[in-house]
């Protein structure tokens, strides 16, 4: 299959993505897209760095619990903008209309979400009353976002 490939098709691919980058439209997506892989790689590095501490509660992690599930939302929503541009844009070829587009990100939101709460469950068994505390302290997902405690998801 590979022998198939013409010898210029990475070429392309890269091109082609240097240019969606330059176009001047999409401007919101491109941004989500670009803080959402920078806090990703950020997050990962800086617990990887750490993590033979315990529970990490700098860099990223003082702000937010979960800097990574919130970078891949990040990337997602601007990957389901820019899909849903495609899709009303140019000859609309895809799976999904615009409509089941979103609503697929949306399901993937909600995973995001139960992932992080089914990992802030595990963090508590394993660091107990110090991650307690933390929790207490860090927004889940939005920083400098404090939910009252009769809020709950779960």
């Amino acid at each position: 299959i590979l022998s198939n490939i013409p010898v210029n098709l990475p070429k392309a691919f890269s091109d082609f993505i240097l240019f969606l980058f330059y176009l001047p439209f999409l401007i919101p997506e491109k941004i989500f897209v670009v803080i959402g892989v920078i806090l990703l790689v950020y997050s990962i590095a800086y617990l990887h760095s750490n993590k033979q501490e315990g529970l990490v509660t700098t860099g990223p992690y003082h702000l937010i619990r979960h800097p990574q599930y919130l970078a891949m939302i990040l990337i997602t929503l601007g990957a389901t903008g820019w899909s849903i541009w495609i899709l009303n844009n140019t000859f609309g070829i895809g799976f999904l209309n615009p409509t089941q587009t979103v609503f697929v990100w949306f399901i993937e939101l909600f995973a995001y979400v139960l992932l992080a709460h089914i990992e802030d469950m595990d963090l508590s068994k394993k660091f107990g009353e110090d991650f307690e505390t933390y929790k207490k302290q860090v927004p889940f997902f939005i920083p400098f976002l404090k939910i009252s405690k009769s809020f709950k998801v779960f």
